[in-house]
């Protein structure tokens, strides 16, 4: 993976990004999902090297809160976002976990 890579993978303003999807065509991409994950392994190895100004930290953050409030909004009756294909509270439970263990490694960092 590279800079540019991990950029895309990350960024809200990315039309690549797992958020950009998740938010603008309202899918839930367990693939993207994953490429996250592997994106934030990589970020860890390397962050050092490779993110001076803590931007990407951010967009990691930001991204695991967008995902949650979006699942709050898709879970509101009187919400019209709906994710798909749909996901059931266990899967979004398992979600959650997974970003609550990477924001916590992220926000430790030094």
């Amino acid at each position: 993976m590279d800079n540019q890579s991990l950029i895309d993978i990350v960024s809200a303003s990315s039309k690549k990004s797992f958020i950009y999807h998740l938010h603008y065509r309202n899918k839930f991409s367990k693939q993207k999902f994953n490429t996250i994950k592997k994106a934030y392994k990589f970020y860890i190895k390397n962050q050092s090297k490779i993110d001076k100004n803590m931007q990407l930290r951010k967009d990691f953050i930001n991204t695991f809160e967008h995902t949650l409030f979006l699942f709050i909004c898709d879970s509101d009756k009187n919400d019209f976002f709906e994710i798909k294909p749909y996901l059931s509270i266990e899967e979004k439970t398992n979600i959650y976990f997974d970003i609550r263990e990477m924001t916590d490694t992220l926000l430790s960092l030094s």
